[in-house]
């Protein structure tokens, strides 16, 4: 890997901390903001999601079952010309979107980034698994 700069560690910081901001207030649209047109998202246990119509359809009907509290434990960026790699832990809570008994978790992934021609960062691929029991 290439030695990056600072400046794109704090852009991809920063996109990092607008998705758990959006996950966090259940905000589709500002969840879309930041992924790649031709995004691919890979939740646990659910099929892969591809693409800007399948992400927001799949945020859409997530937002509107349950709500979530992510926050990133730790991170670890590298990058390589126009593509960073994020090794994130997270901790987290869901519950029902109307009320009821909320669900901790903890485990890690991995984010994709892609540098866009106005030299941002957006989400090509999230993928992350559970360190609990299933």
């Amino acid at each position: 890997m290439t030695d990056p700069s600072d400046g794109d560690i704090r852009r991809i910081h920063r996109t990092t901390a607008a998705l758990l901001s959006a996950v966090n207030s259940s905000d589709r649209d500002a969840v879309l903001a930041v992924w790649c047109d031709d995004g691919l998202l890979m939740p646990p246990h659910r099929p892969s999601v591809r693409g800007r119509s399948a992400l927001a359809a799949y945020f859409g009907h997530l937002f509107e079952q349950r709500r979530f509290k992510f926050q990133f434990t730790a991170s670890q960026i590298e990058i390589e010309h126009d593509v960073a790699i994020e090794h994130v832990e997270y901790t987290a809570s869901a519950w029902p979107a109307e009320g009821g008994t909320e669900v901790r978790d903890s485990g890690k992934g991995v984010h994709v980034y892609r540098r866009q021609a106005d030299g941002s960062w957006k989400l090509a691929v999230d993928i992350w698994n559970s360190d609990r029991p299933a």
